[in-house]
């Protein structure tokens, strides 16, 4: 028996210290220099770690240090990182996939690439580089230009977080809506809306708050029109700028939905009607709100 109990104490330890090789002990990053780095003693049936199927983030690249390098002011801001990782070690700061983003985030080797508008990217500049065990991970950009780019040693700071800290966002809109589609599918909560409307050929930013209540089984668009006798402006498309489907929607997670629209030379807000809702774009059908009897809803376009 106590031959047993050493034999399985040693196999134990021996996988509590192969895990810890491969995924808590990041100097070096042994998945990334596999070759000459790999765990001595321990028998593998292949020459490069798969590609899928071992769990856990496969390398340190400073994520924890970019949480604190972004102001508030500086957000939302985007990444050429999958977004599992992004609000993982971001804390679901808010993230966008368009135009309006004040911050990029620009990974040297990002696990999973993400497309992004490299040209609204060039444009930016430097203003934070990070560097892990001796290797430059990422870059900071943003819209103003910075007197040095400062440079930033990721070794040895804080890995953890507490589940407080990794609550996603609750804001839902300086504009309350409060309304369901869909037989209960989907919320509104409310809107945002710029407020730099008083010259013509402005452009109106409206981003919308939704909310899945149940998970979708087919993707819908988000339309958003201005509205007087006829149609002036409009904005359809998959929602945040085509890059998050209603198929990848987690139940309770807010979805911040931004949309902008050129307003027409003559506009006059006081008799535009804004209109916003969501349809299939198949069929063409619009999910109805559930408790008004209408496939669009009408936003003020002048809040207090």
């Amino acid at each position: 028996f106590r031959i047993a109990a050493v034999g399985l104490g040693l196999i134990l330890f021996a996988q509590g210290v192969y895990v810890t090789l491969m995924f808590i002990d990041h100097s070096p990053e042994r998945q990334r220099t596999w070759a000459e780095n790999r765990p001595p003693g321990f028998w593998v049936s292949w020459d490069e770690p798969p590609i899928y199927g071992l769990f856990g983030f496969p390398h340190q690249v400073g994520w924890r240090l970019v949480d604190d390098l972004i102001s508030p002011d500086n957000l939302p801001y985007g990444s050429n990182e999958e977004e599992e990782i992004t609000h993982w070690y971001m804390g679901y700061a808010p993230r966008s996939y368009c135009d309006d983003i004040n911050t990029f985030v620009l990974l040297e080797q990002p696990w999973d690439l993400m497309p992004y508008d490299t040209e609204q990217v060039g444009t930016m500049f430097v203003q934070d580089e990070v560097w892990v065990n001796g290797r430059l991970t990422l870059q900071t950009l943003t819209n103003q230009q910075a007197e040095t780019i400062t440079t930033h040693q990721a070794d040895g700071i804080q890995l953890w977080r507490t589940p407080q800290e990794l609550q996603p966002s609750t804001y839902s809109g300086s504009n309350a809506v409060d309304k369901t589609l869909g037989n209960n599918q989907v919320r509104l909560l409310g809107y945002d809306l710029n407020h730099n409307l008083a010259d013509a050929d402005e452009e109106l930013t409206v981003t919308l708050y939704w909310q899945a209540l149940q998970p979708f089984d087919q993707n819908y668009q988000v339309f958003v029109h201005l509205i007087d006798t006829d149609l002036r402006a409009q904005h359809d498309g998959a929602p945040q700028c085509d890059f998050n489907p209603t198929t990848h929607w987690e139940p309770g997670e807010i979805i911040p939905d931004t949309h902008t629209l050129r307003l027409p030379i003559d506009s006059d807000l006081q008799n535009l009607t804004l209109q916003v809702g969501m349809y299939n774009l198949i069929t063409q059908e619009r999910l109805q709100f559930d408790d008004i009897a209408t496939d669009s809803l009408v936003l003020d376009l002048t809040p207090d």
